[in-house]
């Protein structure tokens, strides 16, 4: 190592998103980009243009104590060679952390230390647990999920049951969990507590039918320990029920909500990822769920940095070692990515989208520095100019709706992606079809990316 590097600039960064939108193909990108650094296709610096900024003495570094690493490697090779049975990584199984130390060489004084954070999206929607106790979550899921008119035919049992005079936790939780498996199956997010989806453990439920996700879904810290929203007449007429789920509530609350919103809080960045193409082919009903998660997360976290807490922090943070500095989340990317699943004619459309978005909640913070991206973390399609939005690649689905092996390239069209975002939209409307990500074989050959470089830049001052 050089004798001028004279400190480490150290930089936590958080990956989230809601599921499938591409968190783990956007990480593998990212980390293969830095490894294999190429100025020409990965420009860095104010002029990337002239300055051809490099990262040289790239090294991978062990996680923290207590920390999964990011199977990168095995990701990597996944996406290289897709079948129809794994088309591309396995889901995120809660949090995991790559880290890695580099040099740049427009940075002369100081080397980088870069932590990458890859948690479970599905762990986003318990973020409300954390605005209050468990009478306050159960009226906020009530009045956000199981009371929304959109809901209403996959609630209506629920809704029913809770109106009977006398009530078991049993029976209760039971019809919980066929709430929750309806709206898992239509892709609506909004599932709390999110063990239903992924165990504490890591166990992914993987039923593909209401019986199977509800024999296969646990609501708690263990089947033992499973616990309901009550609206506030059933927490009055029976006492000791909302009590036993208050407790249980409480424990699941301490242990699996405050570690994953704790190593959000820790670091200084987050990239957010949002599925702009998955919301719009899903409905009002689906951009609601996800617009209310990424606020309630926002509302938890309450990021930004007043002045004077900045100049305290930074003054503190030169003379305390890592784990005792004062760390806040002060800037947000969020992101749009699988651009190219979009026509090139419509691709700008992608911002002002996101920003109609998110601009209103995340402007409420003072001292948040936030902007909004597109990216394609592998670009995997080719637009045709014509009247038509015609794309080539490989998709993961025929015209019948079955999936296909990859590598079968074919021409197939696109929906026009609107400049705004329309006040009402039936679910499929609009069609955007995922592709088989085309990863370089060659291992030190990244994929071609678009403004992924751009996120990380942002991220990193």
């Amino acid at each position: 190592m050089d004798f001028y590097k004279m400190r480490t600039s150290e930089h936590r960064v958080a990956v989230v998103s809601l599921a499938a939108a591409g968190k783990t193909v956007f990480i593998t990108s990212l980390i293969d980009d830095l490894w294999n650094h190429d100025p020409a296709e990965f420009p860095l610096g104010l002029d990337p243009v002239r300055n051809q900024v490099k990262i040289v003495r790239f090294r991978q570094l062990p996680p923290e104590p207590g920390r999964r690493p990011v199977e990168y490697k095995e990701n990597r090779e996944t996406l290289v060679y897709p079948t129809v049975v794994r088309p591309g990584p396995p889901m995120t199984k809660d949090l995991s952390q790559f880290v890695c130390e580099f040099e740049r060489s427009d940075w002369k004084l100081h080397r980088v230390k870069l932590t990458l954070f890859d948690l479970a999206g599905e762990r986003l929607a318990d973020a409300s647990m954390l605005l209050g106790d468990y009478a306050t979550w159960s009226d906020r899921i009530f009045s956000e999920v199981l009371a929304k008119r959109d809901n209403c035919l996959d609630c209506l049992p629920y809704l029913s049951l809770v109106q009977r005079p006398s009530l078991t936790l049993q029976e209760l939780v039971s019809s919980y969990k066929q709430v929750l498996a309806c709206l898992a199956l239509k892709y609506k997010p909004y599932i709390t507590p999110s063990t239903f989806l992924l165990g504490v453990s890591g166990q992914v439920n993987q039923g593909r039918s209401v019986e199977e996700m509800v024999a296969g879904g646990c609501i708690g810290i263990n089947v033992d320990e499973e616990f309901v929203p009550l609206p506030e007449r059933v927490r009055t007429a029976q006492p000791d029920l909302a009590e036993q789920c208050a407790q249980r509530y409480q424990r699941y609350r301490e242990e699996v909500v405050i570690p994953f919103v704790t190593a959000l809080g820790s670091c200084h960045a987050l990239i957010v990822l949002v599925d702009v193409m998955m919301l719009l082919t899903g409905g009002p009903v689906v951009y609601n769920n996800n617009k209310q998660i990424i606020v309630n997360l926002l509302d938890v976290l309450r990021p930004g940095q007043t002045p004077h807490g900045k100049i305290m922090a930074n003054a503190l943070n030169l003379l305390l070692p890592h784990p005792w500095r004062l760390s806040k989340v002060t800037r947000i990317a969020f992101v749009a990515p699988k651009l190219d699943q979009v026509h090139e004619r419509d691709r700008d459309n992608m911002i002002p989208l996101l920003k109609g978005m998110l601009d209103r909640p995340a402007s409420n913070y003072r001292g948040l520095v936030y902007k909004f991206f597109n990216c394609s973390a592998v670009v995997s399609t080719q637009s045709f100019e014509d009247e038509e939005r015609w794309l080539c690649g490989s998709p993961l689905y025929n015209a019948e709706g079955r999936q296909q092996p990859p590598g079968i390239e074919q021409r197939y069209r696109v929906s026009t992606l609107p400049a705004t975002w329309p006040q009402n939209w039936e679910p499929r409307q609009f069609s955007f079809p995922d592709v088989y990500p085309q990863m370089p074989p060659r291992d030190d050959a990244p994929p071609q990316q678009f403004n992924v470089n751009r996120i990380l830049e942002f991220v990193l001052h």
